[in-house]
């Protein structure tokens, strides 16, 4: 069992999105090395002992939280790559090297500092070659989601429109939702979904979305001007790094453009693990 945690004040920023955190755990002997917990005894676990001879894990700097999934890179020492960084999605067959960026077993200058910039990821690295550079990948490579809000939208009657998601669009995902807010009670949304985004003025308003090929549907407002619209993600891997951008287009006599309609903002949805 965990008798200590490194830096607790570490634990927050690193949870999973589904209830669980990741931390660096000492066990009795101690051992420090990736666990997770759910809040309960049964729920609370070593994911690997990356390094069987000794700690694996020291200071947590660099963990970061990969998209908007259940995926967490964290720096770790193994014996047969030296300090690397290392993927996690809370399992223990999940939990893997995710990039060995320095050859050989002596590496001490593992990447830090990841910092989401749209569908990349963005750190501090070293190759062994040329020092401390700037580095980056795609949210694709590791199977990393994304929900990312684009552009500005136009008011109604009730405001702005706003289209988010509810949970992240990971395969398996069941329960994954867009849902457009401030709309007039009972009024009536169109969603529209496209492969492509756009910037079309169409003044005081801005279409987000590339129409040729897009997809719409129509849906009624409840009492409080809000619409859900259920997204679920099959278990597929096929699915993953599958993207689309979306709109909600509300039709209101008050409407910003043309007093007939309000345009939400836009959303980049990338589908992940």
């Amino acid at each position: 069992m965990v008798t200590s945690a490194v830096a607790p004040v570490h634990l927050a920023p690193l949870g999973f999105g589904d209830g669980r955190i990741f931390f660096n755990g000492e066990d009795a002997n101690g051992d420090r090395e990736p666990w997770v917990s759910d809040g309960t005894v049964a729920g609370t676990f070593r994911l690997a002992d990356l390094h069987p001879a000794a700690s694996s894990l020291h200071q947590p700097m660099g963990n970061s939280r990969l998209g908007d999934g259940a995926l967490i890179l964290f720096r770790a020492r193994d014996p047969n790559v030296g300090i690397e960084t290392f993927l996690t999605d809370g399992t223990n067959q999940g939990t893997k090297l995710a990039f060995d960026q320095t050859p050989g077993i002596n590496t001490t200058t593992p990447a830090w500092a990841f910092v989401p910039i749209g569908g990349n990821v963005v750190f501090h690295g070293d190759d062994g070659i040329h020092g401390g550079e700037p580095y980056a990948f795609s949210l694709v490579q590791f199977g990393g989601t994304l929900v990312e809000e684009y552009g500005v939208g136009c008011k109604g009657g009730a405001g702005i429109p706003r289209l988010t998601a509810v949970g992240a669009p990971a395969i398996g995902n069941s329960s994954f939702a867009l849902e457009i807010s401030k709309l007039m009670p009972n009024g009536i949304a169109i969603q529209v979904v496209s492969a492509k985004p756009a910037a079309i003025s169409l003044p005081p308003c801005t279409l987000l979305v590339d129409l040729s090929g897009a997809i719409s549907e129509g849906k009624v407002a409840d009492a409080s001007g809000v619409v859900s619209i259920p997204l679920p993600v099959p278990l597929d891997p096929k699915l993953l790094g599958i993207q689309f951008y979306s709109q909600a287009i509300s039709i209101d006599n008050a409407g910003a453009l043309l007093q007939k309609f309000a345009l939400s903002n836009g959303l980049r949805v990338l589908v992940g693990r």
